[in-house]
């Protein structure tokens, strides 16, 4: 998603893209071998960052790449420079109709509620994060969604 926007950057930025695990092209342990949450993720996050020696960096921070960037903020404020944020959440008012499935299931975890979100990881769901709210969605490369369907298609992705 971001391969283009990277090397814009890289001119003039020194950029590091790290994928949070079990996205991307990360490791991806089973949910019974690794904790899925955003303090976690965060935790991992800081010490890559330490492990590089950042003392200070601007934040890009996208989806769930938010409430890891803005964790990372508040365990260490002197070190975020900046944020650019795109559509990324950071308060329970902002989580509208589309997180009500998402709701029930953090507040009662059945495989039944579960299920109920599976569609997110669905072929057509991915086309359509590309495609929804353009003028001309078939100028969009049919390779980007294709790309991330892959990845998404993993066994074990599901329960992530």
């Amino acid at each position: 998603m971001f391969r283009n926007l990277i090397l814009e950057l890289a001119d003039v930025f020194h950029v590091i893209a790290p994928d949070m695990i079990g996205y991307g092209k990360s490791s991806m342990p089973t949910v019974d071998e690794f904790e899925y949450t955003f303090v976690h993720q965060t935790q991992i996050i800081e010490q890559f960052t330490e492990k590089l020696g950042l003392d200070q960096y601007t934040l890009y921070v996208m989806d769930y790449g938010g409430p890891v960037g803005f964790r990372l903020f508040e365990n260490n404020p002197e070190k975020v420079q900046g944020f650019v944020i795109q559509n990324a959440n950071a308060y329970d008012e902002g989580l509208e109709v589309f997180w009500d499935d998402w709701k029930v299931w953090w507040n009662d975890p059945t495989p039944e509620n579960e299920s109920k979100l599976h569609y997110l990881v669905a072929p057509e769901t991915t086309q359509w994060q590309y495609q929804f709210g353009m003028r001309n969605p078939d100028a969009v490369d049919p390779s980007n969604w294709i790309t991330d369907q892959a990845g998404l298609d993993r066994p074990g992705n599901v329960a992530i």
